[in-house]
């Protein structure tokens, strides 16, 4: 495996990720992003840390009002979360449902 020092750079430099197979992890054990063209591979490691932080930014930066991909991307990441907290201790669930109805604003929702 090669590796680069990117650092100082110079320039600003894009790589286009159109056409690409793109991949990001961003377990606890590494982060990273893949970027592959079929015979060539960039692979980016992140700390886990800064990937998750920076994602928890993003999704609160995020302008859904006049976008139903982002809207339809939040909703499947709701469910998504939904589904890897059922497997919580039942406190822990407690704990994030009562957040949940004690934070959503809707008329729907009895507090």
């Amino acid at each position: 495996m090669n590796t680069i020092n990117l650092f100082p750079v110079e320039t600003l430099q894009t790589l286009d990720t159109n056409k690409k197979n793109v991949r990001v992890s961003i377990d606890s054990y590494n982060s990273y992003v893949k970027i592959s063209d079929g015979s060539n591979e960039l692979n980016v490691i992140i700390d886990s840390e800064i990937m998750q932080a920076e994602i928890l930014k993003n999704v609160l930066n995020m302008n859904f009002e006049y976008s139903e991909a982002k809207k339809r991307f939040l909703k499947q990441l709701f469910k998504n979360t939904v589904e890897q907290v059922n497997k919580f201790k039942d406190e822990e669930k407690d704990e994030l449902a009562a957040y949940f109805v004690n934070n959503i604003n809707t008329s729907e929702v009895k507090k």
